[in-house]
C-alpha cells in the first residue's frame, strides 16, 4: 500500500510539476470545460446558480451539480481566478490518489492482496485515468458506485462500473487527442451532459443498472465514432452514410453527428429512457433496484 501511495503522489507531483514548467508557474486550464465549470462555480458563489453571467438565462452548461458546488465553496473561501482553477487541478490530484487505494481495495476484497495491488498499479499508471482526474474532472463521480458493488461482493457491477468510468475518461481523451490533429472532432452521443444527466436519472428512480449499461455501451460506440472520424478526416475520405435505408439509419445512428435540440436526438433520449424504466431489474441483475419499477404498471 505504501507503494502505491508513493507512485500516485509521484504521478500526481510530476504531472503538476511540468505544467507548472510549461506555463511559467501558472495554474491553467488544460481544456475549455474546466475554464466553463469555474465560471459556473463563480456564479453560483455569488448568487445566480446556472447562469453563466449574472442576468443572463439559466443554462445546464455545468453538467456536474455537485463539482460545480464545491468548486462554488472554494471560491467563496476565496480561490478566485488561477487560485480556482489551482483548486480543481489538486482536489482532482486528490481524488486520483483516493481512486488508486479503492482500486486496490476492491481488488484485495474480490481477489486478494497481491490482485489489489495489480488494481491499484493499473489506476495510478494508466495515462487517460491520471489525465481525466488531474485536468479538474468529475470522473470521481463513478468512484461511490464501484465502492458500493465491491461492499455487496458483486463483482459484475464492480466491473460494469469501472469499465464505465474508463470509456467515459476515454471519450473526453479521443476527442482531445483527435483535435491536435483535426480542428473539430465532436461526434459521439454519449458526452459528460448525457452522463450526468443519467447519473441523476438512475439516482432518483433507483435504476443506477440500466443506466450503467448506457454509459457503458454508448461511451464505447462513441470512442469508436471518433476514432473512426479522425481517421477519415485525416485521410480525406467521405463521412459513411449507408446505401440503402436501413444502412442510414444505422449509420445515423451509431455514427452519432446530429446536434442537440434535434429530431434524431429527442428519439434517441426516448429510445435511452425506456430502455433504463422499462425494463425489469431482475433481466439486469441490478444489485440495489427494488420493486419492477414503471414495469410493474404495464402488467
Amino acid at each position: 500500500m505504501r507503494a502505491l501511495v508513493l507512485v500516485s503522489l509521484a504521478v500526481a507531483l510530476a504531472f503538476v510539476g511540468l505544467m507548472l514548467y510549461a506555463t511559467d508557474g501558472h495554474f491553467v486550464a488544460q481544456i475549455a470545460d474546466l475554464h466553463v465549470v469555474c465560471q459556473y462555480a463563480k456564479a453560483m458563489a455569488e448568487g445566480h446558480p446556472f447562469r453563466y453571467n449574472a442576468g443572463e438565462a439559466p443554462t445546464s452548461g455545468a453538467t456536474s451539480v455537485l463539482h460545480t458546488a464545491i468548486l462554488a465553496l472554494g471560491h467563496a473561501l476565496g480561490a478566485r481566478g488561477e487560485g480556482l482553477i489551482a483548486l480543481a487541478i489538486l482536489l482532482g490530484a486528490a481524488f486520483y490518489g483516493a481512486s488508486v487505494l479503492l482500486a486496490r481495495r476492491v481488488g484485495a476484497r474480490l481477489g486478494g492482496e497481491r490482485e489489489g495491488l495489480l488494481a491499484g498499479g493499473l489506476v495510478a499508471l494508466g495515462g487517460p485515468v491520471v489525465w481525466a482526474f488531474l485536468y479538474g474532472s468529475d470522473i470521481a463521480l463513478f468512484l461511490g458506485l464501484i465502492y458500493l458493488y465491491a461492499t455487496l461482493h458483486r463483482t459484475d457491477y464492480v466491473m460494469v462500473a469501472a469499465l464505465a468510468m474508463m470509456f467515459s475518461i476515454m471519450t473526453s481523451y479521443t476527442r482531445a487527442r483527435a483535435e491536435s490533429l483535426i480542428d473539430r472532432c465532436k461526434v459521439g452521443f454519449m458526452e459528460r451532459p448525457e452522463r450526468i444527466v443519467l447519473f441523476m436519472i438512475g439516482a432518483f428512480t433507483d435504476r443506477m443498472a440500466g443506466v450503467l449499461w448506457v454509459i457503458l455501451v454508448l461511451s464505447i460506440v462513441t470512442v469508436v465514432n471518433r476514432m473512426h472520424f479522425t481517421y477519415l478526416a485525416l485521410n480525406n475520405r467521405a463521412m459513411p452514410s449507408g446505401s440503402n435505408p436501413a444502412a442510414r439509419v444505422l449509420w445515423r445512428a451509431f455514427f452519432w453527428r446530429d446536434e442537440r435540440s434535434t429530431v434524431p436526438y429527442d428519439a434517441w433520449v426516448i429510445a435511452i429512457l425506456a430502455f433504463v424504466w422499462l425494463t425489469p431489474p431482475g433481466w439486469l441483475g441490478d444489485p440495489t433496484a427494488i420493486g419492477a419499477g414503471l414495469w410493474a404498471l404495464l402488467q
